[in-house]
């Protein structure tokens, strides 16, 4: 149940961050002025992307893994905005460097063109 509510919390702290960028009348001028720099990409926002958690259940330490896919993100009513105001949304994943199976993401960026 942790784990679900972590998920929610997550799902929630996005849309509020994407809704943010969306409604700041700033972000345009931030983004010309990013592109006259050079910049050919922005970063909206970072989401984490798996949470871990260990239980001792019946003697035995179990361990529990909640991911977050992209395919979770761009079902955001808030991505599907995005992506009708700037074009192309970009969902890239960012492994830890220290595992060593690289399985999950440690975290995700949403990435708009400038």
């Amino acid at each position: 149940m942790e784990l679900e509510h972590w998920k929610n919390q997550i799902f929630s702290n996005v849309k509020e961050e994407i809704q943010r960028f969306l409604g700041d009348d700033n972000s345009n001028k931030m983004l010309k002025k990013l592109r006259e720099s050079g910049n050919k990409y922005y970063s909206v926002c970072k989401i984490s992307g798996k949470k871990i958690k260990a239980d001792n259940i019946c003697g035995s330490e179990i361990t529990f893994i909640k991911v977050i896919s992209p395919r979770d993100i761009m079902k955001f009513d808030s991505y599907e905005e995005l992506s009708k105001k700037y074009g192309r949304v970009f969902v890239s994943s960012f492994f830890d460097s220290e595992d060593e199976q690289k399985t999950y993401p440690k975290y995700y960026e949403l990435i708009i063109r400038t």
